[in-house]
């Protein structure tokens, strides 16, 4: 049967369109999807920390951005007509065949492209493999534009060893991000992928060929002077920095690897620093067998950790060098004193200048001893928590309401804690354990006016919301109060102390046992924390806070001085705090009497802190011919004398601390029992009446001023009002008072300057 040409064009068009329609059907190829990549941990400037292998044993990053001479080099070297071919350039495998046939060289002719192919899919060099790169490299132009097939070569191509992309070769060879390249760097590595072997540059023939195709390619290039000679320092692949080992390489178990750039808070300058001051500590106490030791640095404006030294040496088995001192739990010794004091303070049972009793006594069947196994008698609450006396604290811990030190702890996240029954009264003399970061997270919470934050390790990590776990008044009087401890003083380590230009808050422990010694400090901007010891927990006497730990503590916040010449000093800011400092006993603590031998200035909580009036030391009438007490004052046969009147029980606690305290004199002369009494009387208070009840009004604050007077004894120059044993305020005698009252019952208290006092009950109600 004769076939028509009419009948036959539908037939060659189907012939001719079949490639095309063939072409348009290709399914889109995965060119990066399946791949695994390293992550490149970076300080907070952008210098390289560590790089991480990929899940297959490979150096290989994501491509984010590239020096432009490192594209321009490699399309001149491997693939120049590559934005004007369709994925197979024709005329360059003509080429390429025509010169391997004629025994000149062998050429591959593959473009980019092809090359995208073989290494997504693995193909062989080899006749088929070829006619497969062709088909890919068909498929990949159908699906991809030219800036994808470009990523995804420079990040597959091979340069040398097990390093994949250009990414990662910059950072392994010249230690820096690829957009930073120079063009003699960018040269070299465009020539890597074509003979990742032989132009390995580890090695030195590596190198010397590299140089060859290094001139071969300038040869090429169509600007002149290109720096062809220069030589160039390649960074051998086992030279690869670990820095911050620990942290780092516990972010990656943490979850925080991602492909990739991560930039850490981190500071490898300080980090380096750091590590130098450590080497350097402990090269002074190793005669004392104290060879290992960490620190931590962290902001606490914004949390973020900015150096972490793990051990004294990661690479070394004898001290267990891998094992993490920032985040391995140990036992706190007294590092934990601080915290009791603010739920002291906040809980209203204490002010720093609030006598307290540092004498043997019995909790239960507990019964607590001092660091020293010496009593100091009566204490003001501030030196008690400097100098870490546990009887103290102890007492204070008993007392404290739910939930407590135990439930602080629990808030601030404390991992591994177990219930508060478990630990008992041992928890705040360090019966328990707690790693380094969280340690130092609970300082920085002080700092911080009592909002505790989760430590910060990434750069682009967003700030979370703050907790409140302490008032501001109290975590600020906290630290004021270890802004008070002494520097270290060690005459066995020269310079140990450094010129004290700068506030310090800072506190010691030392475990049960000499098993660690810590010391952590508030300065600045920063919290420092220092930890010596042994992570087999071997015992050494020369593990004690203060003169192990300590200097250390001082010499690093000298060095973050010295670096940062702005310092500021918000921690220790009391402005905007609901505080008040008045004139305090230096002796017995609490508001002057008239008769207090010398004063201090001391911070409270109006309407917290339990003031009184001091009642130690008074005025009484001796007979001048012996010196002993007089009934009444009969000058100038007696004169007045101030004696010190401490109470029955603060007696007998300086009695079994060893102190002497010599009170008044005995009698002279036969007096009556009301002689014998104190003399003069309370204040007699004229309003508020007794058992008045106000009602607030609504409107302004001073329409509800409730105004408080009393009379007084001659003498007396200041009165001092109490609401339920908090203090409202005080004035002159004879003066009033106007307090802004609160709904609720009260009890209202008056006392002289003298000691002498009377109260009334009252009421206050809402309209």
């Amino acid at each position: 049967m004769k076939i028509t040409t009419r009948r036959l064009w539908p037939w060659l068009l189907v012939v001719a369109l079949l490639p095309g329609l063939l072409w348009l059907a290709l399914p889109k190829p995965d060119l990066l999807g399946h791949t695994s990549y390293s992550t490149a941990y970076l300080d907070r400037d952008g210098a390289l920390l560590w790089l991480s292998l990929a899940h297959d044993e490979r150096y290989r990053l994501p491509l984010e951005e590239v020096a432009d001479t490192m594209i321009e080099a490699s399309l001149l070297y491997e693939d120049r007509r590559f934005y004007q071919h369709f994925g197979v350039d024709l005329l360059a495998m003509l080429r390429a065949s025509w010169q391997t046939l004629a025994g000149e060289r062998r050429v591959g002719g593959s473009t980019i492209t092809m090359q995208v192919a073989r290494l997504r899919y693995g193909l062989p060099h080899n006749l088929s493999g070829k006619l497969q790169q062709i088909g890919r490299a068909l498929q990949i132009e159908r699906h991809y534009n030219k800036a994808d097939i470009l990523e995804a070569y420079l990040t597959l191509a091979p340069y040398g060893g097990n390093i994949e992309g250009v990414a990662a070769a910059s950072w392994i060879y010249f230690d820096k991000p690829p957009q930073q390249l120079s063009r003699a760097e960018a040269m070299a590595l465009a020539l890597i992928p074509q003979n990742p072997v032989g132009r390995s540059p580890t090695t030195a023939s590596g190198q010397q060929r590299l140089g060859a195709a290094r001139a071969e390619l300038a040869r090429r290039w169509p600007q002149q002077d290109l720096p062809t000679t220069l030589p160039l320092a390649f960074r051998p692949l086992n030279q690869l920095p670990l820095h911050a080992p620990h942290r780092v390489q516990a972010m990656h178990q943490q979850g925080m690897a991602r492909p990739g750039s991560v930039h850490t808070t981190l500071s490898l300058p300080l980090q380096r620093r750091m590590e130098s001051l450590v080497a350097n500590h402990l090269a002074n106490l190793r005669p004392q067998g104290l060879d290992n030791a960490a620190v931590l640095v962290l902001d606490y404006r914004d949390m973020s950790l900015l150096a972490a030294v793990g051990s004294a040496d990661y690479h070394n088995p004898a001290i267990a060098g891998q094992v993490d001192g920032t985040r391995a739990p140990r036992s706190p010794g007294s590092a934990l004193k601080p915290f009791l004091y603010a739920l002291a303070i906040e809980q209203g049972l204490i002010h720093p200048m609030t006598l307290l009793h540092d004498a043997p006594r019995r909790i239960g069947a507990y019964s607590p001893e001092n660091f020293d196994r010496q009593f100091s008698g009566p204490i003001l609450a501030q030196d008690a928590l400097i100098h870490s006396r546990n009887v103290p604290a102890v007492t204070l811990f008993a007392k404290l309401e739910q939930p407590g030190l135990h439930g602080l702890l629990d808030q601030a996240g404390i991992g591994g804690l177990r219930s508060a029954e478990h630990y008992g009264m041992a928890l705040v003399l360090g019966g328990m354990e707690i790693r380094m970061d969280e340690l130092a997270g609970l300082y920085a919470m002080l700092a911080n006016r009592g909002q505790w934050r989760p430590l910060r390790q990434l750069m682009d990590q967003p700030a979370p919301s703050p907790r409140a776990l302490l008032t501001p008044e109290a975590a600020w009087l906290t630290l004021e109060m270890l802004r008070h401890t002494p520097p270290p003083r060690d005459d066995r380590l020269p310079g140990a102390v450094p010129r004290q230009s700068q506030t310090v808050a800072w506190k010691t422990g030392t475990s049960h046992g000499f098993r660690d010694a810590w010391a952590i400090g508030v300065s600045g901007p920063y919290v420092v924390a220092v930890w010596l010891g042994h992570f087999d927990g071997r015992p050494n006497p020369a593990l004690v806070g203060r003169s192990a730990a300590g200097p250390l503590l001082f010499r690093i916040l000298e060095t973050l001085q010295q670096e940062d010449g702005r310092w500021p000093t918000p921690g220790f800011d009391a402005h905007g705090l609901r505080l008040q400092q008045e004139p305090m006993c230096a002796i017995g603590g609490d508001l002057p009497g008239a008769h207090c031998p010398r004063s201090l200035p001391g911070w409270f909580i109006p309407g917290t802190s339990p003031l009184k009036v001091n009642t130690i030391h008074r005025q009484i009438p001796v007979l001048v011919a012996n010196g002993l007490r007089a009934c009444t004052h009969r000058p100038p046969e007696t004169r007045l004398a101030v004696h010190s009147f401490w109470p029955s029980e603060l007696q007998a606690i300086f009695h079994r601390a060893g102190l002497i305290q010599h009170g008044p004199p005995p009698f002279g002369e036969p007096c009556s029992l009301e002689q014998q009494a104190a003399h003069g009387d309370p204040p007699q208070i004229r309003n508020p009446q007794h058992g008045l009840s106000y009602t607030l009004h609504s409107g302004p604050v001073e329409h509800n001023l409730i105004p408080l007077q009393a009379s007084s004894e001659a003498g007396v120059e200041r009165l001092y009002w109490f609401a339920d044993q908090r203090l409202i305020g005080h004035v002159a005698s004879g003066e009033t008072l106007y307090w802004s009252a609160e709904v609720g019952d009260w009890q209202l208290t008056v006392s002289d300057d003298h000691g002498r006092s009377a109260s009334v009950p009252i009421q206050v109600r809402r309209r």
